[in-house]
């Protein structure tokens, strides 16, 4: 597998793993479907020649070859679009990733601080650096309080659906 090594050191798998481990069994399931669905149309005959071999036969077995070969094509766009794509939103998490709930609660300030001062390089016309960061803080603690009162809320709203219950 030629992505196993990449995304070891994220904490994401990539959505392509999935579809890596059963490439050849997706060919060859729809395969199976396709026969089972499909008609069997009458064979042409040739005439044949006694120096010739049956060209029925190798036509037959071309086909199949080709619609695997054309599956595997799809299966291989598909597998690298998903690459590109899955990079792409890598690239976005580096940058923006430190603004999700989750990190905002888990971060210190000096760390916010530090995202805050590389978001500012990198857009240093758009965003003031010491502004930026009181206004990450500010919203780290707005994030913070907002998920504790919805957690207390959710407590509450159980309490009263239990006591309801009796």
């Amino acid at each position: 597998m030629r992505l196993s090594g990449l995304w070891k050191w994220t904490h994401i798998t990539p959505p392509i793993t999935p579809l890596l481990n059963c490439r050849g069994t997706i060919v060859n399931e729809v395969l199976e479907e396709a026969e089972q669905s499909c008609k069997e149309v009458r064979k042409r005959k040739k005439k044949r020649f006694f120096d010739k071999k049956c060209e029925d036969e190798s036509s037959e077995i071309f086909q199949h070859k080709k619609f695997k070969l054309a599956l595997l094509q799809v299966n291989d766009r598909i597998e690298a679009e998903l690459e590109r794509r899955f990079q792409s939103m890598q690239k976005v998490n580096e940058i923006f990733g430190f603004l999700s709930p989750k990190q905002l609660s888990t971060l210190d300030n000096k760390t916010l601080r530090e995202k805050a001062s590389a978001l500012r390089n990198l857009y240093r016309d758009d965003l003031d650096k010491d502004e930026l960061s009181v206004e990450i803080e500010s919203f780290k603690y707005t994030v913070v309080s907002s998920d504790n009162l919805a957690g207390n809320e959710s407590k509450k709203s159980k309490l009263n659906s239990t006591a309801l219950d009796f």
